[in-house]
């Protein structure tokens, strides 16, 4: 069976936003009652109600670390300097071989290049609509090449969803440190060469350690060659037999930004009225350095913009979305089965600020058939844990 994944988060995300849309309640008014949401204690990690018939509430709860008070700050973003761009290729031993664009428009700039290693580098900070965009991408084909078709990761919400399709990154799990660097003598220099970029103070969230063996072994696994394999069984050029060895040993690290132990929002999240750009930075280094880094929203904080008295606790949270998803019938049970404490971008007039939100993860069970075949899917509600106002 080909599954087309592009059609089923298509499908599910307009499916879902579409019941929802004639539903909400606006805002959400915060008060002491929680309406039935009864916490162990003041910061439980764990809360649980059967709302009604096919909607229950079994969140696992990520507040502030121990002793941390968020506070609101504000977020700037590496500004783009072709002097940093060109550090960065030298460093990485690359160079620009071909400008293919290289142009700003109104508050929107892109400068994409092919390199002398026949890959390309892409920079673009676009502001539209009070959508804050900063992307950086670059791709060696020639040390690159071969680990995108061993390597399936995806967020940890669609590893829930899609495990037995589009996920192995359990492979990769077992700590180990490799001949060329260890694990973090790899993470320092990576961070040194996004420094070149003006990219600091990022929160490592994960390592995956791409030892040779687990490669082979995800390589040549149905479940990789069904994700490259055509319609008619054929398989694209992308896809061809090879042997791994320890020249192919490397560390993929994945960073957000953060702050105090807090990460930034980096599920690619959609209201209503706004799309949000996730904070999300993977780099693959192996003996040969650097061979790919995709950067999207690596948000740094900078001075405090407010010390709020009080923050919305979880079952606050909860209860707002509680309260939206209260009497909307959609056909299909759903389960609230995160709140996450994070930070959040929001424009504020001639700048941007980083707020502590709740990110509220809804389950929807079975919402989305596709060939005959039932999937989950995932939407976010996110209220402002200053306000206490749903962000819509």
């Amino acid at each position: 069976m080909h599954i087309n994944w592009k059609r089923i988060l298509l499908v599910s995300g307009l499916a879902v936003l579409a019941m929802l849309s004639g539903c909400q309640e606006p805002g959400g008014r915060v008060t002491e009652q929680t309406d039935g949401l009864q916490p162990e204690d003041i910061n439980p990690t764990h809360i649980y109600e059967e709302v009604r018939e096919g909607f229950l509430i079994d969140a696992e709860v990520t507040g502030a670390p121990e002793g941390v008070t968020p506070k609101v700050y504000v977020g700037t973003l590496p500004t783009y300097r072709r002097e940093a761009v060109d550090a960065f290729l030298s460093h990485v031993g690359d160079s620009i071989s071909e400008i293919i664009s290289d142009e700003r428009i109104d508050e929107s700039y892109s400068f994409c290049v092919t390199c002398t290693s026949g890959g390309r580098l892409v920079c673009r900070d676009s502001v539209n609509n009070n959508f804050e965009h900063w992307v950086f991408n670059y791709f060696n084909p020639v040390t690159d090449r071969f680990y995108d078709s061993a390597v399936l990761y995806c967020t940890p919400d669609e590893a829930k969803i899609y495990s037995q399709y589009k996920y192995n990154m359990n492979l990769y799990e077992e700590e180990k440190d490799f001949a060329f660097a260890s694990a973090a003598e790899a993470e320092q220099e990576v961070r040194d060469t996004l420094e070149l970029l003006g990219v600091q103070g990022l929160v490592l969230q994960k390592t995956l350690y791409l030892d040779h063996s687990a490669l082979e072994k995800a390589y040549g696994q149905e479940l990789v060659q069904r994700l490259f394999l055509g319609d008619d069984g054929a398989s694209p050029a992308e896809y061809e037999e090879r042997s791994w060895s320890e020249a192919d040993d490397g560390y993929m690290f994945m960073f957000c930004a953060g702050v105090d132990g807090i990460p930034m929002m980096n599920s690619g999240w959609t209201s209503q009225t706004y799309t949000y750009g996730p904070s999300q930075v993977l780099v693959r280094i192996n003996e040969t350095g650097i061979t790919y880094i995709s950067a999207h929203n690596p948000w740094m904080f900078g001075e405090v913009a407010e010390q709020p008295e009080h923050l919305l606790t979880a079952s606050e949270a909860l209860a707002v979305a509680k309260e939206r998803l209260r009497d909307v019938i959609l056909g299909h049970d759903i389960i609230i089965d995160r709140a996450n404490l994070l930070y959040y971008s929001i424009q504020d007039r001639d700048r941007w600020t980083l707020v502590p939100v709740w990110e509220i993860a809804v389950l929807h069970k079975g919402s989305t058939i596709v060939d005959g075949e039932a999937f989950d899917d995932y939407t976010y509600i996110v209220v402002n844990a200053v306000t206490g106002k749903e962000i819509v």
